[in-house]
């Protein structure tokens, strides 16, 4: 296993012996995969409408909206792994599991920024901006379906007046 720089070990070594040690400022905090992870809720929302959507097509005999629903995990976990390793090789002494990311986005992203915190003052941001699409997303959808079900009863009003006169 590397060792930590020497710099770094005694910071490291601080903090444990003392928590109210100040943290490393200098320690990188962002990832790619982070960020992919703060707009999951997206990703999350669009599967689940095509989950939706293939259930109804053929409710049947297939199951591929299983499938569909399990894509947004199985890219969680990937990701969370992905990132907890990127924190590893910047030297960060506390590393989020990547299994919190079986809880979903928002539970990987809540003991990363726990986690990071500890190490370095900053590193909350991702989840802020993962809770604030989380809220964006299920407004898009509350507004999407009041628009479509205003849509179906004009469709069925302008029926309704076609089919006044005809008896």
């Amino acid at each position: 296993m590397p060792s930590l720089p020497e710099e770094q070990a005694s910071n490291v070594y601080a903090y444990a012996v003392n928590p109210a040690a100040t943290p490393n400022r200098g320690l990188r905090w962002g990832t790619v995969s982070v960020w992919f992870l703060a707009f999951f809720p997206w990703l999350t929302m669009a599967s689940a409408i095509a989950a939706f959507w293939s259930a109804a097509v053929d409710s049947e005999t297939s199951y591929y909206w299983v499938a569909i629903l399990l894509v947004p995990h199985a890219l969680t976990v990937g990701l969370a792994v992905l990132d907890a390793r990127r924190l590893r090789d910047w030297q960060h002494p506390r590393v989020p599991h990547w299994a919190w990311s079986l809880l979903g986005a928002p539970a990987y992203l809540i003991a990363r920024a726990v986690a990071v915190r500890g190490n370095t003052v900053r590193g909350s941001t991702p989840l802020w901006v993962a809770l604030a699409n989380i809220v964006l997303s299920w407004l898009a959808i509350t507004v999407g379906l009041f628009a479509l079900g205003a849509f179906i009863i004009w469709v069925i009003q302008q029926l309704s007046d076609s089919m006044s006169g005809v008896n």
